[in-house]
């Protein structure tokens, strides 16, 4: 049987709390699933904690102790790489080794930097970490990076920043060029539409692979991309309030722009019914003179859901979506 704090909701501060004060541990917690990488770290409470995707818990058990344990010695390199500044603060606070290094070399200095965590990066730099170089600009196998052409290598590299990659935990995989899924001329349609330049990247996480995420760039069919979008927009307004609903319950989100230098930007899902469902959160960049579109497309409900990735991709997927659209856009034509 499973600890009961893995059972708890990270809503359930009284509960958590309760446990605690009783005594209760993350001891005996079983992964379905653990990376390479992963297997061989030393896992304290604070660390498992973590490794379930509950920086809650492990701030709580923190809380709690009043200290680092030696084997959670890991604990504040795995906060950083996963994003969690105010753990990884707190963890400061209460002694971790600011100096901590993995197998690769990575330190917390290295993934606060790439988070951009300024209060975290001043702290770590306060308490004594190595100032080494940041993390690799190519993190992926040289002979994967030597097959791709010059739209994948920087697309690649842009998504790999923004979405904060942790290869080999979590990567990406080129599947070469795609076809983006639109809302079709008609609504309750949807087509496929190409564009000059398109890459195609499968994601690996801790539970294998199945999420992917797609980026292009159009000009024939720029037209034919505001037209969908606008298209998604009016079969949204014409929802039932209870379909409206899921998909805010979903965290799938409808938000159009027009900014003053006159570039359109459009957030919306695509659904996907088949065996199953699919959505594809989808986000669209179209500029003032409607010659030119950027489209961003991702699924990624197995990398969110059933193994938690510390990625913005997930956090925050429109605000990701958006920034790879906007950087992609700035790419030379």
């Amino acid at each position: 049987m499973s600890p009961p704090l893995i059972r708890t909701r990270r809503e359930d501060a009284d509960v958590i709390a309760l446990l605690l004060a009783r005594g209760a541990t993350l001891q005996g917690v079983k992964f379905d699933f653990i990376s390479p990488a992963d297997e061989k770290m030393e896992r304290g409470q604070i660390t498992t904690a973590l490794m379930l995707g509950r920086d809650d818990l492990a701030l709580a058990l923190l809380s709690r102790d009043k200290r680092v344990g030696a084997n959670d010695s890991q604990a504040l390199l795995e906060a950083a790489r996963r994003g969690h500044g105010s753990l990884a603060l707190a963890l400061l606070q209460a002694g971790a080794n600011a100096r901590t290094t993995d197998a690769s070399a990575s330190t917390p200095l290295m993934w606060a930097r790439k988070w951009r965590d300024t209060r975290l990066i001043a702290a770590l730099l306060n308490a004594g970490a190595p100032d080494k170089p940041d993390l690799p600009k190519v993190p992926y196998p040289p002979e994967m990076w030597s097959a791709l052409g010059r739209f994948s290598k920087q697309s690649l590299l842009i998504i790999d920043d923004v979405a904060v990659m942790d290869v080999p935990r979590v990567g990406l995989e080129p599947k070469g060029e795609t076809a983006f899924v639109l809302y079709g001329d008609t609504e309750g349609k949807l087509e496929q539409i190409r564009c000059e330049h398109t890459s195609a990247y499968e994601i690996f996480g801790a539970g294998g692979a199945g999420d992917a995420i797609w980026v292009g760039t159009c000009k024939a069919a720029a037209k034919r991309v505001l037209a969908s979008a606008e298209v998604a927009f009016r079969t949204h307004a014409k929802s039932e309030p209870r379909v409206a609903a899921m998909w805010s319950e979903m965290g799938l989100m409808w938000k159009r722009e027009v900014r003053p230098d006159g570039v359109q930007s459009f957030e919306f899902p695509v659904a996907l019914i088949g065996h199953g469902a699919i959505f594809l959160r989808t986000f669209v960049l179209v500029d003032k003179s409607g010659g030119r579109a950027v489209i961003v497309q991702a699924s990624v409900d197995k990398l969110c859901q059933e193994t938690p990735a510390a990625t913005p991709l997930c956090t925050d997927s429109g605000r990701a979506l958006a920034e790879i659209a906007e950087r992609v856009a700035r790419l030379p034509q």
